[in-house]
C-alpha cells in the first residue's frame, strides 16, 4: 500500500494480539492529531509544547504509530516525537518497547526516508552490540541520508556509554567514513561526531593515533569547508593526556596558516597551547587585531581555560588581549555571521574574558 508502513516490518513491537505493550491514551491521539493538522512550519514548536504538556501520553502514541499500518507522514511525525522524547530521563520504563519497536524498524530494505529517521532515536534508546552493529551496518546504506542518520545514531549511541566494547570498532567506522563516503553530508556528520568521541567509554589510547591521522587526513584533502573545518576543531578539542598529543599536533601543523581562518584558529591554539613558538607567534598577532575571527578567540579560550593544562602566563596574556579588544570596539566590527550583531559579539566576548578568570570553572567540576 503506497505512502503507509505495514506492521509487518516490525518485530518484537506487539503481543501475539496485536496490541500494545504500552497503554496509549486519547490525550496521545488528541495531540497528534493536532499536530497533524498544523502547517509544517509550527510543527516543531508544537511538538515541544506537547511533549512537555504529557510526554508519556505523546511517546506511547508515537510507539503506536510505529508498530501500526500509519501513512508515512504520520509515522515520520512519530518518529520525530520519539527521538525528541527524552526517554530516559522521563519515562525510563517505556525504553525497552521503544528498543525494541525501532530495532524492528531499521531494516535495509525499508523506505530510506523512514530509515533516516528512526536511526537517530534508535542510538538513543536501543544498546548492546546488535544496536551497533545494525548502526554501523546503516552507514553503507545506498542512500546518504540514510548514512547519515545512521553517523547520528552512533553519536547518540556512544554519548549514552550504551555498550563500549563496540566504540573502538565504531570509532574506526567514522574514521573511514570522514574521508571516504562521496557525500559531503555523510563526512560532514562524520566529523562532528568524532568531535566528542574521546568521551566516549570505550575510547581509549590505542585510538588516537589513528583518529588524528584521519580527521587531518580530512583537512587536507576535503573539497568542502564545512568538513574541513569540524575536523579541525574535531582535532583542537580532542582532550587527551600530554604523551598522547604528538600526533595530533601533527596533524594540525600543517594547516597554522591555513587559508581558511576557521581551520587555521584551532591549529594555532592547539599547538600554542603545547608552547610551539610560531603557533604562539601566531596567536599573539591574530588577537592582536581588530577585525580577528571570532574563531580564533574561540578557540584560544577552549585551549586556555583554567581547568586545561595550559600555561597560566598565555592565559593572562590572552585575557588581556580580549579585554583590549572590547575596549577597541571589537563588537562592533561588521560580521557576515547570521545573528552574529554587535550586542552578540558583545555579550560573547564577555563570556569568553569571564571564563579566563582564575575563579571560573564549569559546573561539572568539583570545588576544593
Amino acid at each position: 500500500m503506497a505512502g503507509r508502513v505495514r506492521k509487518s516490518a516490525v518485530s518484537g513491537g506487539l503481543d501475539a494480539t496485536g496490541a500494545s505493550a504500552v497503554p496509549v491514551t486519547a490525550a496521545g491521539a488528541e495531540r497528534f492529531a493536532a499536530l497533524l493538522r498544523a502547517p509544517a512550519a509550527g510543527r516543531d514548536e508544537l511538538l515541544e509544547e506537547a511533549l512537555e504538556a504529557d510526554r508519556r501520553a505523546v511517546a506511547g502514541w508515537a510507539l503506536r504509530l510505529c508498530r501500526s499500518d500509519a501513512p508515512k507522514a504520520q509515522v515520520l511525525l512519530a518518529l520525530r516525537a520519539l527521538d525528541e522524547a527524552c526517554l530516559h530521563e522521563e519515562c525510563p520504563d517505556l525504553l525497552p518497547e521503544a528498543a525494541r519497536t525501532l530495532a524492528g524498524l531499521c531494516r535495509p530494505d525499508w523506505d530510506a526516508e523512514l530509515l533516516a529517521a528512526a536511526l537517530p532515536p534508535l542510538g538513543h534508546y536501543a544498546a548492546g552490540p546488535q544496536t551497533a552493529q545494525t548502526l554501523s551496518a546503516m552507514t553503507e546504506h545506498p542512500d546518504p541520508a540514510v548514512r547519515a542518520a545512521a553517523v547520528e545514531g552512533i553519536d547518540h549511541f556512544g554519548d549514552r556509554g550504551s555498550f563500549p566494547p563496540a566504540e573502538a570498532a565504531l570509532v574506526r567506522r567514522l574514521t573511514v567514513l570522514v574521508t571516504e563516503d562521496p557525500d559531503a553530508r555523510v563526512r560532514l556528520a562524520a566529523a562532528r561526531t568524532l568531535r566528542s568521541a574521546d568521551l566516549w567509554e570505550g575510547f581509549g589510547p590505542e585510538t588516537v593515533a589513528h583518529l588524528a591521522a584521519a580527521l587531518g587526513r580530512a583537512i587536507g584533502i576535503d573539497r568542502d569547508p564545512r568538513v574541513r573545518r569540524a575536523a579541525a576543531e574535531g582535532l583542537g578539542r580532542l582532550s587527551v593526556p600530554p604523551p598522547q598529543r604528538p600526533p595530533v599536533a601533527e596533524a594540525l601543523r600543517p594547516h597554522l596558516t591555513d587559508r581558511d581562518p576557521q581551520v587555521a584558529a584551532w591549529a594555532v591554539a592547539y599547538l600554542a597551547a603545547g608552547d610551539d613558538p610560531r603557533a604562539l607567534e601566531l596567536l599573539w598577532t591574530a588577537v592582536a587585531a581588530r577585525d580577528v575571527h571570532r574563531e580564533y578567540l574561540s578557540a584560544a579560550v577552549h585551549m586556555f581555560v583554567p581547568y586545561r593544562d595550559g600555561a597560566p602566563r598565555h592565559r593572562r596574556r590572552l585575557r588581556r588581549a580580549l579585554k583590549r579588544l572590547r575596549s577597541r570596539g571589537w563588537a562592533d566590527v561588521p560580521s557576515d555571521e547570521p545573528g552574529w550583531g554587535p550586542q552578540a559579539r558583545a555579550n560573547y566576548l564577555k563570556t569568553l574574558i569571564g571564563s579566563l578568570s582564575p575563579w571560573w570553572a564549569p559546573w561539572w567540576l568539583p570545588l576544593v
